[in-house]
């Protein structure tokens, strides 16, 4: 399964995991180089573009791949069931940012029992592998979820055959903790056309506004801020554009009693832009 949190869609990529393993077997020879290359060009832009790359199976060639395409030093292990645990003592950063920052950290931080193949990764590259509760008989470099950062996104394993319960929650985790709370600006850009008809709109609402007809100007501003539709503009005078509309719209509201849309509007702006003072 690849989770693209810039676009905040989930891709289903188990047709992509059988590609691998023709490769494997040499079946498709030129297919699967062709599919390959698809694969490498579509996920460096991702991970370029802050989003992240999450691989919920486990299969040898998978591993080989990403060593080759993403400079990875991961290798295969062992397989068997033991119990796992956050390698806090080696990547408790990079386990709070990617699996702590949402509303599932306390549920998923911690240790759990898993069947699954593991890797030899660095040690700062570990996330959940070997703990005192373990069996006595593994590897104790031996990771069943990995990170390995890639440009500003990363890639994670997780080894789990069998899809537990708590993997599952590990992966939604993941997602949660890696995606934008903003959409990045290649999904939030505004046709400069449209952006043009709203800085009409948003100029028209501030003459009413400065003539006291605050009904018109909160119209006006309502008409520019929907031609944003579900995009909040790209960084720089789209953005402050979208958050100057909500600002306005909001000092209307509180002008005019409406104490709770008001707030609401504010705090919106302050999610987006944290020390707003308008």
């Amino acid at each position: 399964m690849t989770v693209d949190s810039s676009a905040g869609r989930y891709i289903d990529l188990h047709a992509e995991n059988a590609l691998l393993s023709a490769l494997a077997t040499a079946l498709l020879p030129f297919r699967a180089i062709s599919y390959l290359r698809h694969f490498h060009r579509i996920t460096t832009q991702k991970l370029w573009l802050r989003g992240v790359v999450a691989f919920s199976f486990s299969e040898a060639m998978l591993v080989s791949t990403v060593e080759k395409y993403f400079d990875t030093e991961w290798k295969m292990s062992n397989y068997y069931r033991t119990t796992w645990g956050p390698c806090l003592k080696d990547n408790e950063r990079n386990i709070n940012y990617s699996f702590g920052n949402g509303n599932l950290s306390r549920r998923v931080i911690k240790e759990y029992s898993a069947k699954g193949n593991t890797l030899n990764v660095p040690r700062h590259e570990r996330c959940f592998g070997v703990t005192e509760n373990s069996r006595k008989d593994v590897c104790e470099e031996d990771a069943i979820v990995a990170m390995h950062n890639y440009g500003k996104g990363a890639i994670a394993y997780f080894g789990d055959v069998n899809a537990s319960h708590e993997t599952i929650w590990l992966v939604a985790a993941f997602v949660e903790s890696r995606s934008p709370t903003i959409p990045i600006d290649c999904f939030s850009s505004i046709e400069a056309s449209v952006f043009a008809e709203i800085i009409q709109l948003k100029g028209e609402g501030n003459d009413s506004f400065k003539a006291g007809d605050l009904d018109t100007a909160l119209g006006s501003y309502q008409s520019a801020l929907n031609k944003f539709e579900t995009k909040m503009g790209i960084n720089g005078s789209q953005r402050e554009c979208y958050i100057a509309l909500l600002s306005n719209m909001s000092l209307i509201y509180y002008k005019n009693g409406f104490y709770c849309q008001s707030e609401g509007l504010a705090t919106k702006v302050l999610y987006i832009e944290w020390g707003q003072e308008k």
